[in-house]
């Protein structure tokens, strides 16, 4: 009966409107399989109980329910997190929305925003229980609850605030009204986004996020890539929704490295947190209003192969930027003595999937050919690579100087070092360009930067 209950509650978690459906399917399939794993575990106990000869197996039967269980356990948390990652980002838009519509005085506008404030304040609070339920924290969980409470309570006030003041948007009381209401809803929002981070485990929720922004990437390069006309308006949600999730990773991170007495490892971590989110996010945002720009004002209506590449290469810096800082945290977490979850350093599909394809179809797999080289030639390409990763390291000392967003000229010159390094990769097999025509297209965007540099 307790186990019935148990599989029930996790069928409704995925049968939630916005849980996605390869998150379902996994938590429908490990629901199956736990039943399944102990109904044939209580049939041997009643076949062969009391038999010492089937001790054995009853164990083997024993570990096969720990173990979906323990995968089941891990797919609900993911799952949480997924509705973490989507709900707890850009949480102050609604509220912006409502507020710069009642300074205009534009009560329709006042009524939508409203709706879509307690949209979001109705699912913010259901995420944070789903939380809540799945955690030991008591502390953590109090504060959640708590939260949740206030903000079911604050919601009311703030939105007859911003309709009083679209009734009266001049009225200066109505104005200084609503600035008090805004920044308790502010300081109500952050309180329940910290006590959801404490607790949920930060291992699930880079992973997720990496995961999430991986997927963000996806749906924003086929935008680009549709046609007759490449989706402008698609491509910029896409990207602000990635936006968001860097910052909120960067932030969760910060958070985490604060809870340690700092050492090398943390001010590291830390500076990547910088980097990510005040240098490389910066230039992918660029990209994007580049294109968009361009969509919009009709200068354009196909992205053109070196535009979808140049694109893709700051996508591909926001990814790998995302990635390494998740591994950092896993690292000082694991030198710090703290447990992470098995599957917390898995990694997550392949991002340079992504890539457009080949137009040489018969150009197959050559990573392949190169990983059968005769170890003498490896040895030979190794000593290459060593020689260039120490003429890199000495470039990033020269260049981490300079201040990128004033000097174009460190910008370019770092995308086309990483560039190189990729080509390097495929010497070794490994990498995202897989063929010679990615080769082909590397070398060209090397030159085109080249072009910019002169």
């Amino acid at each position: 009966d307790r186990l019935s209950k148990i599989l029930a509650a996790a069928a409704g978690l995925a049968d939630l409107d916005h849980t996605r459906k390869e998150r379902k399917e996994r938590i429908v399939a490990e629901c199956n399989n736990v039943r399944k794993a102990t109904q044939k575990l209580l049939d041997e106990y009643e076949e062969n109980g009391t038999n010492p000869n089937k001790n054995i197996e009853i164990q083997d039967m024993e570990k096969r329910v720990h173990i979906h269980g323990d995968k089941l356990q891990s797919q609900l948390r993911k799952a949480v997190i997924d509705h973490v990652s989507d709900n707890f980002v850009k949480t102050d838009e609604p509220l912006y929305c409502l507020i710069d519509a009642a300074m205009a005085g534009k009560t329709k506008d006042c009524q939508a925003y409203a709706g879509a404030l307690k949209g979001q304040m109705e699912k913010l609070c259901e995420v944070a229980r789903m939380a809540v339920s799945m955690s030991n924290k008591e502390k953590g969980k109090k504060m959640a609850l708590v939260a949740c409470d206030q903000l079911e309570q604050l919601c009311p006030q703030v939105i007859n605030a911003a309709f009083t003041l679209g009734s009266r948007p001049d009225s200066r009381v109505a104005q200084d009204n609503m600035n008090v209401m805004k920044d308790i809803w502010l300081k109500e929002v952050g309180i329940l986004t910290d006590a959801v981070d404490d607790i949920t485990t930060i291992d699930d929720f880079l992973a997720v996020s990496e995961q999430h922004i991986l997927e963000d990437m996806t749906r924003a390069i086929s935008a680009l890539q549709e046609t007759p006309k490449a989706n402008h308006i698609e491509l910029d949600r896409e990207a602000g929704m990635l936006g968001g999730r860097v910052k909120r990773v960067c932030g969760v991170v910060d958070g985490e490295m604060d809870n340690y007495t700092p050492d090398n490892q943390t001010v590291d971590c830390k500076g990547r947190c910088g980097t990510l989110k005040d240098k490389v996010l910066p230039i992918f945002q660029e990209k994007v209003d580049e294109i968009y720009d361009k969509l919009d004002k009709g200068e354009i209506e196909e992205v053109d192969r070196m535009l979808q590449n140049e694109f893709i290469e700051a996508s591909r810096m926001i990814f790998d930027g995302v990635h390494d800082l998740r591994k950092s945290v896993l690292k000082i977490r694991k030198t710090k003595g703290q447990v992470a979850n098995e599957d917390a350093w898995a990694d997550v599909s392949d991002f340079y999937d992504t890539e457009i394809e080949s137009e040489d179809d018969g150009d197959s797999n050559q990573q392949s050919v190169m990983r059968q080289l005769p170890d003498e030639m490896k040895e030979e390409i190794s000593e290459e690579i060593r020689q260039f990763k120490a003429e890199k390291q000495n470039f990033d000392r020269n260049v981490g100087c300079y201040e990128e967003n004033s000097n174009e000229i460190i910008i370019i010159a770092k995308k086309m070092c990483l560039i190189m390094m990729q080509m390097t990769d495929f010497t070794r097999g490994t990498g995202p360009l897989k063929t010679t025509s990615d080769i082909i297209q590397a070398s060209q965007l090397i030159a085109s930067y080249g072009k910019k540099l002169s």
